[in-house]
């Protein structure tokens, strides 16, 4: 509604704000992107609803544009005075804990999820067995590792 209200408005015009407090007029600004249309400084944006962040695609998505740069918010909100350095500096020791965690994971002995992989196999089977089996896989995770990073050697 706004927007359409400001569609047809031209520098210097006037026009009445109603508020709690009154009616008070006031006169357009030009706009920066158009010299021929009138602003009083505001800008509609549109942002997603509450029902998209529950939804756990979409806050990957968000998570993902951010960190390969494409802008998630509109990019008034990025000239805002914030203090970007510590947000970016925030954002990225998730980044680092989330892959960090994830790696830890990996079904490999040194590493937690090795330890709990061989402790499941114990349950179902010998010691010795749980043992022969995490390091064939243990070997398998650091083959796959090393031909992911083989490219990047190249």
């Amino acid at each position: 509604d706004f927007s359409n209200f400001m569609d047809n408005k031209k520098p210097g015009q006037i026009i009445q704000i109603s508020t709690d407090n009154g009616n008070f007029p006031i006169e357009l600004a030009e706009h920066r992107d158009n010299e021929n249309k009138g602003t009083i400084g505001i800008w509609t944006i549109s942002a997603p609803s509450h029902s998209e962040f529950t939804n756990p695609l979409f806050v990957a998505w968000v998570m993902m544009s951010e960190l390969t740069g494409r802008s998630v918010f509109h990019s008034y909100v990025y000239h805002a005075r914030m203090p970007w350095g510590l947000i970016d500096m925030i954002k990225w020791m998730f980044v680092l804990n989330f892959g960090i965690g994830l790696f830890n994971l990996l079904p490999a002995v040194p590493l937690d999820g090795g330890y709990i992989f061989q402790g499941m196999v114990e349950r179902v089977s010998s010691k010795r067995t749980a043992r022969r089996v995490s390091h064939a896989l243990s070997i398998i995770v650091l083959a796959l590792l090393i031909v992911n990073f083989m490219p990047m050697l190249a």
